[in-house]
């Protein structure tokens, strides 16, 4: 990895861009593989885990608004743990949001067309309830009913 070093400031020493850049770029690319197969190891352990897009409609919750935020959740008797994908890329895991005593209510379904394209295509829209909010969930169909099990017992 000295060497590494060595030769990419000598390199830039003489007036020679191309090889340190290239070098960068190959070690961004090879540290973003490894990142991604790690989380996704990380991912596959956790089979209670679902892709969904959550937003508040009422109340307060730290880490959500009322914009859509997609990302990835753990669901287990009455608690979601969201964690959001910072610009829809997986392996950049935004911040935590912890629902608890989360609960289904109403099943709905996108209203606007804005909504369409934040949420992905043909997932389902239910409200759900906590102490502190109500908030809009959206999650794939296939994984529906199992959702509203977990969450309402």
């Amino acid at each position: 990895m000295a060497g590494l070093l060595v030769a990419l400031i000598s390199g830039v020493a003489r007036g020679r861009w191309l090889v340190p850049i290239i070098a960068v770029l190959f070690v961004a690319s090879v540290s973003a593989v490894v990142v991604g197969l790690v989380r996704r190891r990380d991912d596959a352990r956790d089979r209670h885990q679902v892709d969904c897009s959550l937003r508040v409609v009422e109340g307060a919750v730290d880490g959500l608004t009322s914009r859509w935020r997609s990302g990835a959740a753990v669901i287990e008797q009455g608690e979601i743990r969201f964690r959001r994908m910072v610009g829809g890329v997986r392996f950049l895991p935004g911040r935590r949001v912890d629902l608890k005593g989360a609960r289904v209510g109403l099943r709905l379904g996108p209203t606007t067309w804005a909504e369409v394209r934040s949420v992905a295509l043909g997932s389902e829209v239910v409200q759900l309830t906590t102490a502190d909010a109500v908030i809009e969930a959206a999650f794939p169909p296939r994984v529906m009913q199992w959702v509203v099990q977990q969450l309402n017992g």
